[in-house]
C-alpha cells in the first residue's frame, strides 16, 4: 500500500512539472482537430498557422496559472480552533473597619503586670 501511494504521489508531482509538455503533446496528437475547430486563421491558409495560435494561448494561460498560486499563497486564512476567555481583573480597595468582639479588648491595663520576667537564679 505504501509503495502504491508513493508511486501515485511521485507521478502527480512529475505530471505537474511536465504539464507544459503534456499541453504540447496534446496539441501534436490533435493538430488536425485544433486546426479545424479552434484556429483563428482558418480563412488564411497562407499563414500555415495549423492551430499554433491556439497552442500559444494555451501555454500563456498555463503560465499565468503557474504564477497565480504564488500570489494566492500570500493570503493567509486562519480558522479559529478555540476560544480563550480573557479575564479582566479589577482591584477594589476595601475600607478596613475592625470590630472586636472580645472581652479582652475592654479589659483595664492596670491589672497587667508590666515587670520583666527574670529566670530563677541558681
Amino acid at each position: 500500500m505504501k509503495l502504491l501511494f508513493s508511486i501515485f504521489l511521485s507521478s502527480v508531482i512529475l505530471l505537474q512539472s511536465f504539464s507544459s509538455l503534456i499541453i504540447l503533446g496534446g496539441y501534436e496528437l490533435n493538430k488536425d482537430y485544433i486546426t479545424r475547430i479552434f484556429c483563428k486563421n482558418k480563412d488564411k491558409p497562407v499563414l500555415h498557422c495549423n492551430g499554433k495560435c491556439y497552442l500559444e494561448n494555451q501555454l500563456t494561460e498555463h503560465q499565468k496559472k503557474e504564477q497565480s498560486p504564488t500570489s494566492k499563497a500570500k493570503e493567509k486564512h486562519e480558522i479559529l480552533q478555540f476560544c480563550e476567555k480573557q479575564f479582566a481583573f479589577q482591584f477594589i480597595s476595601f475600607a478596613c473597619t475592625s470590630v472586636h468582639h472580645s472581652q479582652y479588648v475592654n479589659m483595664p491595663y492596670d491589672e497587667i503586670s508590666l515587670s520583666i520576667f527574670h529566670p530563677p537564679s541558681c
